[in-house]
């Protein structure tokens, strides 16, 4: 074999095997956007800019819930919120502001708890209103204001009212004061057809 011949077939093996001298020095790891995981080569791929460092999520503390969403214990609600689960009515429960007065509250109605009045939760401002005479009552609503009680207004007793409690007829613009079963003894206005005219 020539000596020109010789050199030929080396320069294409060269070429076969990835070592074109043309080539840059750095080889096939050079370049940038190589997943970042600490054993690449200084300078090449596997340790290039612009990697991505993937975080484990295991142990990140769950998200807080917010005021209205369902919860069991306090620690579930977000800052500034208690968890309520005793109300009757289920728009007092879940996540709620707390407040020890109803100027704290944007709703201008902080609802105290039975246990401790000098706390409390922020309430839709009906809250802090109470039924007169007449006005519907039940545990999905406002209480009757004092000297009221909530009565059924019909005999299947499928809906409720405030009436104002009595002590005689007199005392009604009905003119009618009736003794309440299960009241402690305590009367209250009823309609007219509750006190027929004596013959």
């Amino acid at each position: 074999m020539t000596r020109a011949l010789a050199a030929a077939v080396f320069s294409l093996l060269l070429v076969a095997c990835g070592s074109d001298p043309k080539s840059p020095t750095s080889g096939p790891l050079s370049g940038s956007g190589g997943a970042s995981n600490g054993g690449g080569a200084s300078g090449g791929g596997a340790s290039g800019s612009g990697g991505e460092l993937m975080l484990g999520t295991g142990g990140e503390a769950p998200a807080c819930k917010n005021t209205g969403e369902k919860c069991e214990s306090s620690t579930e609600c977000c800052e500034g919120n208690t968890c309520n689960n005793t109300a009757g009515s289920a728009e007092l429960n879940g996540c709620r502001l707390r407040c020890t007065q109803s100027s704290d509250c944007q709703s201008g109605c902080c609802v105290p708890f039975q246990n401790d009045p000098s706390k409390g939760i922020c309430a839709d401002a009906k809250w802090c209103a109470c039924g007169t005479d007449g006005s519907a009552c039940s545990s999905q609503l406002p209480p009757c204001c004092t000297g009221h009680v909530c009565l059924a207004t019909d005999q299947a007793q499928t809906a409720y009212a405030c009436r104002k409690e009595c002590t005689a007829n007199t005392d009604c613009t009905t003119n009618c004061c009736v003794a309440i079963p299960g009241l402690g003894g305590k009367s209250a206005c009823l309609g007219s057809e509750y006190c027929p005219a004596a013959p």
